[in-house]
């Protein structure tokens, strides 16, 4: 937990860039953009949505391959660029099937720029391709 007492920050989703990809269904999150290229696209969506400072949440990823590739390996983890260093804590990441996901152990301990980013290894050729999305915390 974050020592202070920051609390109700609200967080804005910036998806400046994401492209939208016909393999993901709709409604199922923000998409995120592609960093790398590759033919993956994938969507995020936030429980709680409001996100507080010092508290942890949920992150639902929607992941699919435009070529119908098996996605063998995802990795999720945030850092704020401004600052040069992530969490504090690892996320893990569990399937529920059909392309979705659930991330647990996020924990955002202080407000600003924070960026998401998604390693999904298989689709590609085993090489992995990388998303990110943007979140302004405040």
């Amino acid at each position: 937990m974050r020592r202070g007492g920051l609390a109700g920050l609200a967080l804005l989703l910036s998806a400046a860039g994401a492209e939208s990809s016909s393999c993901l269904p709709p409604d199922v999150g923000t998409p995120m953009s592609a960093t790398t290229s590759g033919p993956v696209a994938a969507a995020l969506r936030f429980s709680p949505a409001t996100v507080k400072v010092g508290s942890p949440f949920v992150i639902d990823i929607s992941v699919c391959s435009l070529n119908n590739a098996r996605i063998e390996r995802l990795a999720i983890d945030a850092r704020m660029p401004a600052h040069r260093h992530g969490m504090n804590y690892k996320p893990e990441i569990a399937s529920k099937g059909d392309g979705s996901y659930e991330a647990r152990g996020f924990l955002f301990h202080m407000p600003g720029r924070w960026e998401i980013t998604l390693s999904v290894t298989g689709a590609a050729g085993g090489k992995p391709q990388y998303l990110t999305l943007e979140l302004d915390v405040r």
